[in-house]
């Protein structure tokens, strides 16, 4: 890969099948990492994923192309 071929962005509402495969595929991969379990998540539906990168928290990704090559989400915890 050469400087200039990745590009940073959050996911659109179109990405949601994009974001559901990485996500599926964390949960499989690293169990212990997530609190949601693999088998609550396959359960949900596509407009849920939809919800989720249209949310306040929406996961952010690095693309090659048209291909996700690694995603990151944030939140911001209140309290101290």
């Amino acid at each position: 890969m050469t400087p200039g071929q990745i590009n940073i962005r959050q996911f659109a509402v179109d990405d949601a099948t994009i974001w559901r495969s990485i996500r599926l595929e964390a949960l499989a991969n690293a169990p212990l990492a997530f609190s949601q379990s693999l088998e609550d998540a396959e359960k949900q539906t596509i407009d849920d994923y939809r919800k989720t990168v249209s949310g306040p928290f929406p996961p952010f990704a690095a693309f090659d192309g048209a291909t996700a090559i690694g995603a990151v989400r944030f939140y911001i915890l209140h309290g101290p």
